[in-house]
Parts: C-alpha cells; structure tokens; sequence
C-alpha cells in the first residue's frame, strides 16, 4: 500500500528510483525466441504472480491526502504464452508457476522476499486440492481454499464457504463470486476472439497473427524475428510500455529508459529484480 500526499500548494512530489536495469546486459543479450503468442482463457487462484502493469485505485483520506491501493488480482483472466497473465481487473503479471514449470496437481513454492535480508518467507503449498500458505516463522500454514471440481464447474471453497465458482463450456467461462452469484464472463466471440461480458458491458480480446488487443487497455505483440515482445498502451497500440527480450537464463522487461523488471532462471527457481534491486526469489521445493 502506498501513499501519495497531495501538497495544497500544487507542489507535487513525487518519488521514483533513479536506478535502471543493466544497459550492458541488454546491448548484449545473446536474444532467444520466445514461444508463439496465445489467448486462452484461465483461472489463475493462487495470486503468485510477479506484477507488469498493476492497476491502482485512489481513495480521498482528507482534503490534502489520496489513499492509492493496489487493484485485486482477478481469478479468471488470459494466458497470454511466455508466463504472462492479464486478468479481468486488467492487471498484467507473470505467472510464478508457470516461469518454474510447477506441476499443476501438487506443488510447493518458497517465495522469499529480500532474499539479501531474508526479510519474509512465504511456503505455497498445494496438494489434494487444496492450497496452503505458511509465513514463516510460524509453523502452522493457513488454509486458503479447497478445490471442488463437478460436471461443467469449479469451486473454490473455505471452510464450507464458497468463495466463487467458475462454470465453463467450449463457449464460455461464467465466475461467480460466492452466493450473490455476481457475475463476470467471458464469450467466445470466434477462433481467436473473445469478449468480456459485465453488467457494464462488453469487452472485446482479439489474436491476429502475432498480434493480441485486449480490450481498449494493451496491445501484446510480437517481433517477426520472434525474439521480443511488446507491450503497448491502448487498443491501437500508440505507447509503447515494455519491451520483453531474453537469453537462456533472463528474462528483461523494460521501457524506454531501460528500467523494468529482471528475471533469472535457476535449476529450480527464478530471481525476480526491479531495476537493480533483489525483489524476491522463487523456489520449487
């Protein structure tokens, strides 16, 4: 959670690192292609994803003081190919499970945040259906959900509660979120197309080639020599965001001043850097 104090006599400040990613490793990165994109809708329940472009909402605390806070993850979203997800609350990350190759019927992830300090320790564990989360030190891991899979549906229940359901077709993914039966869904519009319905109204998600527009909110594209990925804002595409270019042990994503995100592949983690600081590292146990 951050806070972004809003000086009455217009003077805003604001605080940003100076720090960049290596512009020598990026000149010389021996580039990689990446897979071919995808669109195909998917439930991601974990929240063990490393932010892209996080959305954020403000909340006026007083007449000089805005409270911005991070948007939710959304279960249901897209899988974009490479590890990227986009989900319906147009948060875009990468998908920790997916960058280890973790299996998806049992796993356990350490995530250790500040691995320099070992400043907090996070054990996902998933087994049997059903996920547990430990914070070390404490030795009793919390129980987060339990998986029910019926005919043509998904639920995600705790303690005998359920906490939203995902009922799925060849056409369509329909969530529910507990017994409101508040509902967000996704169409399928054609081969490769889709839209989002809401009770707002509707949005459109399209491949063309190596070309993906997700709504009015990014356009996903990549290189015709496969060996990078853009990520653009807006549904035409006019602002370039990020640039995603790898070797056969980091992943850079990055924007016009070379700052960004940095990924390093392990035999059985990954290290996740912005800029040039230590964010977390990831371990398949």
């Amino acid at each position: 959670m951050k806070r972004l104090t809003i000086l009455m006599a217009g003077l805003a400040i604001s605080v940003s690192s100076c720090t960049t990613l290596n512009v020598s490793d990026l000149q010389n990165l021996e580039k990689v292609s990446f897979e071919p994109l995808q669109l195909r809708p998917e439930v991601e329940p974990n929240n063990l994803r490393i932010d892209l472009v996080r959305q954020t909402e403000e909340f006026p605390e007083n007449d000089t003081t805005v409270e911005t806070i991070n948007t939710p993850y959304h279960p249901l979203g897209f899988y974009l190919g490479n590890g990227i997800f986009y989900d319906l609350n147009k948060n875009l990350t990468l998908r920790v499970d997916y960058l280890l190759n973790a299996p998806s019927d049992s796993f356990d992830i350490l995530q250790i945040n500040r691995p320099e300090k070992n400043k907090r320790v996070v054990e996902y564990s998933f087994a049997a259906d059903t996920l547990w989360v430990k914070y070390r030190p404490n030795r009793r891991p919390a129980y987060q959900y339990h998986q029910v899979d019926s005919p043509g549906r998904v639920s995600f229940v705790r303690n005998r509660r359920m906490l939203y359901a995902i009922d799925e077709t060849d056409s369509s993914m329909v969530f529910y979120r507990g017994k409101r039966r508040w509902r967000d869904a996704i169409f399928r519009a054609g081969e490769d197309s889709f839209y989002y319905k809401t009770r707002w109204g509707k949005r459109y998600f399209e491949k063309s080639g190596d070309e993906l527009t997700l709504g009015r909110d990014f356009q996903v594209s990549l290189a015709d020599d496969g060996k990078a990925i853009f990520i653009k804002r807006g549904k035409k595409g006019r602002r370039l965001l990020y640039t995603i270019e790898r070797d056969q042990d980091r992943m850079f994503i990055y924007d016009r001043r070379n700052r960004g995100k940095m990924i390093v592949f392990e035999e059985n983690g990954i290290l996740a850097y912005r800029n040039s600081d230590q964010l977390a590292k990831y371990e398949l146990k």
